[in-house]
């Protein structure tokens, strides 16, 4: 099993790499391999492995968007007037880009993306007049 032990901001979680193409990684890897040689019991454990991987995939996501989450109802305990790019500054400053030109900070476009998870969460958590709208 192709298995780290990783830790996020207190969640823990288990990965392969790049767990958005580990499954399909590990299955068409052991396929090519065996290169007609696989039985159907080689193949059902290939298909065991690209499901666990799928299924620690899914459990490390959920880890860390509970982790959003939790940060989300304290960062608005403390700063209830903040905004959403105020949020995101603290929980991701990775993603805040100065326009070389301008000089203006400005958070990375897929945080406003239609399926943003942190935007629909922010969006859960505030009055109607502090949604952001994806664009």
């Amino acid at each position: 099993m192709l298995r780290r032990e990783h830790s996020w901001h207190g969640a823990n979680f288990a990965d392969s790499g790049d767990v958005s193409d580990v499954a399909n990684t590990c299955s068409n890897r052991g396929r090519s391999s065996c290169a007609g040689r696989c039985n159907s019991k080689d193949e059902d454990a290939l298909d065991q492995e690209a499901l666990e991987v799928e299924r620690i995939r899914v459990m490390a996501r959920e880890a860390c968007m509970a982790k959003v989450e939790r940060h989300l109802a304290s960062f608005l305990i403390r700063r209830p007037y903040a905004s959403f790019e105020e949020w995101i500054q603290e929980l991701h400053p990775e993603n805040l880009h100065t326009d070389p030109r301008t000089g203006e900070v400005k958070l990375d476009h897929r945080l406003y993306g239609k399926d943003g998870q942190h935007r629909r969460l922010w969006n859960l958590r505030v009055d109607a007049s502090r949604q952001v709208f994806a664009s």
